[in-house]
């Protein structure tokens, strides 16, 4: 009886254990559930209020590009009607860089957020399509000013010129830091596509260009670890285990040649004239992102 006693009490103790460790974890898990549900409205709300102010400024830097076609259009060569243009000119680039300071500061924080999310995380699909809808946005208005201050130095060549000058009025025109990639997705059933001449921002990497030239349709998980996605589908075609058919990414090196890449997408920096690829292959097949036999 006292060695059965002992040994009932050993599988209560051992029961009671089990069911601390397993209340300890519920709760644990379920905090770091709401936690995430907490982190995911915080960025939603930060994203609508960013968005909505990068929208107001670029509404208001479209009205001053406006004005500037309009002086443009009564320039004659006068220098009334330069200073006037000039002026107009000046207000354009102050204009364009308060949208591209504030389209910086939405953009790291839609970046910062896609980087580490789980493409089955609930704010993933909101903060991918926003990445891609801005991006969008602010390359189009990026164009524009650069054909505004493209056209500006023209007349200013041809005024300073023509009179015989060199204006010393303080006009500068705002930098422009955006890259240039290319980027192929081969689908391994003979459709491939070419993304040549992307625009890119610096600093981004493979996985975040991914995001943006598929608007978001990318499955992935993240590793917080490693500090990396394993990519499993790109635009609806997933990794198939079964037939050991999967995605690789593959680099394009200064020997013109193409190697399959040693690390991640999140390791792969971007830069100007970059070229990488994503290929879906079969073993045997995969000797370059063609899909090519051996």
């Amino acid at each position: 009886m006292p060695l059965q006693s002992k040994t009932l009490y050993g599988i209560i103790a051992v029961l009671v254990a089990v069911l601390v460790i397993s209340s300890t974890l519920t709760v644990y898990y379920y905090s770091q559930y709401n936690q995430t549900l907490l982190n995911n409205s915080n960025l939603q709300s930060e994203l609508q209020s960013a968005t909505s102010k990068y929208s107001t400024l670029a509404s208001k830097y479209n009205g001053v590009a406006s004005s500037y076609n309009s002086a443009e259009a009564s320039y004659n060569g006068s220098v009334s009607s330069f200073e006037k243009l000039a002026s107009v000119y000046n207000s354009t680039s102050d204009s364009f860089l308060s949208v591209s300071n504030e389209f910086n500061m939405t953009f790291s924080l839609l970046v910062s957020a896609v980087s580490v999310l789980n493409t089955s995380d609930s704010a993933y699909v909101n903060s991918s399509k926003v990445l891609t809808q801005l991006w969008t946005q602010y390359v189009m208005v990026e164009g524009q000013y650069n054909q505004i201050s493209t056209s500006f130095k023209t007349i200013l060549s041809s005024f300073e010129a023509d009179n015989n000058v060199t204006v010393q009025e303080n006009i500068q025109p705002v930098s422009l830091s955006l890259l240039s990639s290319n980027i192929l997705l081969n689908f391994g059933n003979g459709t491939s596509i070419w993304y040549n001449d992307t625009s890119i921002e610096p600093q981004w990497n493979l996985y975040v260009t991914t995001l943006f030239i598929t608007s978001g349709n990318v499955n992935a998980t993240y590793y917080p670890e490693y500090a990396e996605h394993l990519v499993t589908g790109i635009d609806g075609v997933l990794n198939n285990n079964t037939a050991s058919d999967y995605w690789s990414i593959w680099t394009y090196n200064a020997t013109s040649s193409w190697q399959m890449a040693q690390v991640g997408a999140d390791l792969l920096p971007m830069y100007n004239g970059s070229v990488y690829g994503w290929a879906y292959c079969g073993p045997g097949v995969r000797l370059n992102p063609s899909c090519a036999a051996p």
